[in-house]
Parts: structure tokens; sequence; C-alpha cells
């Protein structure tokens, strides 16, 4: 009885490999772009598997180059000095679901690898993350053998390989990625670095620097003053200029000298507060500034943004310092009074040990006279 050898066409794995690396580009920057863009580009795609599972006609190229030029176009009007790079991310996404709804050719195809790599490098200007190790290596290893198979398909789009051809295709395409590491680590170690990337400007300033600072020593408020340096950007709808008030740090402790965050910087989940008051969504463009504080207008309803850590003062911060600028949604409520439940009194009237005895006496005189005032009340108004 002879043995049925398995056989695999050529052109459907280059097709599958050139869906892999556009679905790899599109999860590395889908976080980070609007999720209009991500709806659309996950639209063609499916549009684009329908049409070849049932093996339908594929638009012809000129609809498709049409539909690129217009998207082109339209960067200009889109692109910012605030955002200059996801306007090109998302247009660059768009145009990959386009090819994929044309006929392909070797170039074709090419051209769709060209676009998922630069969508993965995107990912890096708009956000880098540990994940963009993991993508950077599927990419290396998807685009290693997809150039083998397309050299394939490109003297002959018919040609069949045998299942077990096609493995061993698949993990010496492996080896090259897995060579590159040790490498690519010793080409770090050697080669010369500049404090001045040359991406720098997509980003950053050079200086990262503003007038803020976690803890304020009396006499050194002018110094923070000194700089004005813009720390962010924020899109939202106009309001009273009066009513901008941006929560960043809470400084709840003094020592006698300096004023620091030790009472509110508790950690807390889901904290009950009764809110009320106009609510407020906007957009914030923080620049990079060498600390990890986040910045929210008011009191804060609701964040979008990840990893974040929420503290007992109504203040946010990353767990990193933030060195490249970034950008986060949020909704505020704008209030004159926080009502809020248990507060910690003794924290919040703390004095130092030496010194101010002036202010000591009536200090101290303030929890007796706020009891006998509200007696059965168990909540303050800050």
């Amino acid at each position: 009885m002879e043995k049925t050898i398995k056989t695999v066409k050529i052109c459907n794995i280059v097709m599958l490999c050139s869906y892999m690396m556009g679905i790899l580009g599109f999860i590395s920057v889908v976080r980070n772009i609007d999720i209009l863009f991500s709806a659309l580009f996950t639209v063609l795609l499916a549009f684009s598997v329908y049409i070849e599972k049932r093996q339908s006609h594929l638009l012809p190229n000129w609809l498709v180059n049409i539909f690129s030029i217009i998207f082109v176009l339209i960067i200009p009007f889109r692109i910012s000095m605030d955002e200059p790079v996801a306007p090109i991310v998302e247009t660059m996404l768009i145009l990959l679901g386009a090819k994929f709804l044309g006929k392909k050719s070797a170039r074709d195809y090419l051209q769709i690898y060209l676009i998922s790599i630069l969508l993965l490098a995107g990912s890096a200007l708009l956000s880098l993350d540990m994940e963009f190790a993991l993508y950077l290596f599927f990419m290396v290893f998807l685009l290693s053998f997809s150039a083998i198979a397309l050299t394939f398909y490109s003297q002959d789009s018919d040609s069949v390989l045998t299942l077990d051809v096609a493995k061993k295709l698949a993990l010496k395409s492996l080896l090259i990625p897995l060579m590159s590491i040790p490498l690519t680590a010793f080409l770090f170690l050697i080669l010369p670095r500049t404090s001045h990337p040359f991406l720098n400007f997509l980003n950053r300033d050079s200086g990262g620097v503003t007038g803020f600072t976690d803890s304020v020593r009396l006499g050194g408020v002018s110094d923070i003053q000194a700089d004005e340096s813009i720390i962010m950007r924020v899109s939202m709808q106009r309001i009273d200029d009066s009513l901008l008030y941006w929560r960043g740090v809470v400084l709840d402790f003094f020592d006698g000298i300096s004023w620091t965050s030790k009472v509110s910087e508790a950690p807390t989940k889901d904290k009950k507060l009764a809110l009320s008051g106009s609510k407020v969504s906007y957009t914030v463009y923080l620049e990079p500034y060498n600390n990890n504080y986040l910045f929210y207008l008011d009191k804060p309803l609701q964040v979008f943004q990840t990893n974040v850590i929420q503290f007992d003062g109504l203040t946010f911060r990353m767990p990193h310092d933030i060195t490249r600028r970034i950008k986060y949604d949020a909704v505020s409520i704008i209030s004159d009074s926080l009502n809020e439940y248990d507060i910690n009194k003794e924290a919040y009237l703390q004095l130092p040990d030496r010194g101010l005895e002036k202010i000591k006496k009536p200090s101290q005189t303030l929890p007796k006279i706020w009891e006998n005032q509200n007696p059965q009340r168990k909540s303050s108004s800050i």
C-alpha cells in the first residue's frame, strides 16, 4: 500500500504568510490608533479573506490604487505637531487592508511585507512596550520564511511542496532570527551611541524637563516657575478658563521644610466618591518630563490608559518615568466639592514635630470644633 504524500501549494503558503504578517503588524499598533481605523482595517481584511475563500474575483489593482491614493492625500490634513506619527500609521494600516483586496503578484506580496514591517516600526514610536520584542521576533521569523516561499512563488506560482519540505523550510527560517540575537547584542555593545537619536523629533524634546516636581521646599517655588517648558497639550471642548484645575500630584505631608506626598500615595481600586457636576471628555498629549504622574482635569471619573496605577489622592501614575510623549483619554467631573468618606483626619491635620508652635495650638482644636458642629456626619466635603 502506497503512503500518501501530503502536499501544499506554494501560493497558499505565500498568501498565509502575508495574512499573518499583516495581522501581526495590526496587533502591534491597535492599542495606539483610532478605533475607526481599526474597524475599517478589520472589515477590509475579513472581506479579502471571504473573496479569497470563495475564489471570487479580486478587485482590479487600478481601483485599489485609487483608493490608496485618496488616503495618502488625506495625510497632510490629519498630521499635527501634537501627534505626527499616529495619522501616518493609521493610513498605512488602511493601505495594507486595501492591498489584500487586490490581485497579488510577487511584487504586491513584497509591498504587504514592507507595510507590515513599517507598522511594527510605527508601534515603537507610539508606545515601546515589552511586547514589541515578541512582535519583532515573530515578524523576523515570518519575513525569513515568507522571503524563501516568495522565491519559489516568483519562479512558478503553481508549484507544490511536500509538507515535509515546507516544515524543513520553516525550521531553517527560524535559525535566522535565532542567530541574529547574539549578533544584535554584540553590535549593541560595541557600536557607539549618541544621546540625540535620529527619530528624536517624532516623540520628545531633548530636554524632557518642565516646571513640575513631586516635592516642594519652602523658598524653592521660584525655581520651579522659572521653567516655561510645555508639559502637555489637551484636546477638549471649550470651557471657562477658571475651571481648568489640573490634578497631578497631591502634596499632603509637611516635615517643617518640604511638602511631599505620603498620605494620598496609597494605591487604591474602585474608590467610592460622591461626584456630581459637569462631565468633560478630553485627550491629553503628555510630554516627557522624567516623572511618572499623569495629569487630569479636576476629579477624574474614567481613565483610559494601560498600566496606570490609581492612588488615594485622585492621582494616577505610570509604573515608570515618562520618557517619551504619550497620549491618553479621560473623563472628569468639574465640581466645587468632593464628598469623600472615612477621611483620615489625623493624617491630614499632621504637623511637624518641631517648629510652627503658633499653628499647632489652633490646629489641634479644629477636629473638636468640626465634630461638635457635625455630630451625625461621617463624611466631609473637600
